[in-house]
Order: structure tokens, then sequence, then C-alpha cells
């Protein structure tokens, strides 16, 4: 064995028991996901062959359960490797990787983020459609889009990731 390579020490018994939390969280992770997957394929369809010609409200639809459908497969993707790339940290002799775990962390607070506001949108979007003429409803949903906004709250903190 050359010096370079590092040794990685074994895994502690309270550790497992965290990696296997981590298993059972992305195997339910991956089953929403796949049911995601699912009606979304399945809108797309519907979308693109009941008419010919397409409204604008339809193509909109469209290109919005696109775009949740990769935020969703990014967030997924992005939260499986974030949890991979910890393992190593949680050994007893751990590797210098603390950055790239930080910043994959705070690309999957974003991603959760935007996937959150994505999927309010589409609520208030649909309940817009449903009051045209209400103001009361009107100013109801864009103050419901603003506290999306502003209080959505990710599952992992910016500030644990740094320290």
């Amino acid at each position: 064995m050359s010096p370079q390579t590092q040794q990685i020490g074994p895994l502690s018994d309270p550790v497992i028991s965290v990696i296997v939390d981590w298993a059972i969280e992305t195997a339910v992770g991956f089953l929403f996901y796949g049911v995601n997957i699912v009606i979304s394929f399945t809108v797309i369809y519907l979308l693109t062959t009941t008419s010919t010609r397409m409204t604008r409200g339809q193509l909109g639809l469209l290109f919005l359960t696109i775009f949740m459908l990769l935020v969703s497969t990014s967030f997924v993707s992005l939260n499986t490797a974030f949890m991979f790339v910890q393992i190593p940290l949680l050994a007893i002799n751990p590797p210098d990787i603390i950055s790239s775990v930080a910043r994959i962390g705070i690309v999957v607070i974003y991603i959760q983020r935007l996937n959150f506001v994505a999927c309010d949108g589409i609520a208030v979007w649909r309940a817009w459609i449903l009051y045209p003429r209400n103001l009361v409803a009107k100013i109801v949903l864009i103050l419901c889009m603003i506290g999306s906004l502003a209080f959505s709250e990710p599952s992992v903190s910016v500030s644990t990731l740094i320290a």
C-alpha cells in the first residue's frame, strides 16, 4: 500500500444505524419519486394526445410538468449523492471532503425550495383560474405565494453544513 492512500477506519454501530436510516429515507424518497414519474408522464401523455392544437394553458401546464419532473429528478439524485458523500465522514479516520459535502448540501437545499415553490405556484395558478374576477381570492393567493417564498424551511440548514 502506498503512503498516499488514506485508510478509512471501520464504522461503529451507531453509524450503521444512521446509514440504515438514510437507506430507508432514500427508499421512501425514490418510492414517491416513482409515483411522481407515473403521474407526470400521464399528464404529459394526456396533454400531448388529447387535441391537435394546444391552448396556452395546456402548453404552460406541459412545461410546468416537465420542469417539476426535472427538479424532482435533480433533488432525488442530489439528495442520494449527499448521503453517499457523507458516509466516509462517519468513519473513525474520515477523509477531508467537508467542502464537497457543504456544496452538495447547499444545492440540495435550493433545489428543495425550488420544488416547493413550483408546487405551490401550480396550486395558486389553478385557484387563480377558478376565481378570475375575485379580488379577495387573488390577494389571498398572492399572500400565500409570498409566504411560501419567505417561510419555506429546508430540512438541512446551511450553517450545519459549513460548521
